[in-house]
């Protein structure tokens, strides 16, 4: 069965000898699946041939870029909502039923949106979906403290003093030095 995102371990081994075959051996850690290919140079191509895909590759440039763009972004997009949902799973309990059904939407959009082209769209909604993480995450941080905050207020002052008290027999200890130059002894 495939492993879940993010969790497989692949060894990779590239081997190149003295006759210029790469050797590629890539294995899997949890099944102990292993694959291997050599490549040899044997192309025969001549250096008119190899001008020439210079000079496509040239000029294709800018749309070969555009093109890792695209394919970053939606890269991103789709890791987004993964984890938005990992997190939702993870964190049912801390979300409000209001915050989960804006993060549930926000992943929609992106769904829907990753299956068209339009780059804009994509970004747009990976953005909303960050903006509207940022608040939830800020109000769960602050109902977590509000919740421990309000049980131990009395106690922080209190707590630092005996840190304080308790401290003197960390191991650590005060000592004065002085920088001793060998040079100017000798």
């Amino acid at each position: 069965p495939p492993a879940p995102r993010g969790v497989p371990q692949i060894e990779v081994t590239f081997d190149i000898d003295a006759n210029g075959i790469l050797a590629v051996k890539a294995k899997d850690k949890a099944t102990n699946k292993e694959q291997s290919i050599k490549i040899t140079a044997n192309s025969g191509l001549s250096d008119a041939e190899i001008e020439r895909m210079k000079k496509e590759a040239e000029a294709h440039a800018a749309d070969d870029a555009k093109r890792k763009e695209e394919v970053e972004l939606k890269n991103s997009a789709d890791q987004k909502v993964f984890q938005t949902k990992k997190q939702l799973e993870e964190l049912k309990e801390q979300i409000t039923a209001e915050d989960r059904s804006g993060l549930e939407t926000a992943v929609a959009r992106i769904e829907t949106a990753l299956k068209g082209e339009d780059t804009e769209e994509i970004k747009s909604a990976s953005e909303a979906l960050e903006t509207l993480w940022n608040d939830v995450s800020k109000r769960m941080y602050e109902n977590a403290q509000n919740q421990a905050g309000g049980s131990g207020a009395e106690g922080g002052p209190q707590g630092a003093e005996q840190g304080e008290a308790g401290s003197t027999d960390n191991g650590a200890v005060d000592a004065d030095f002085e920088v001793v130059d060998d040079k100017k002894k000798g």
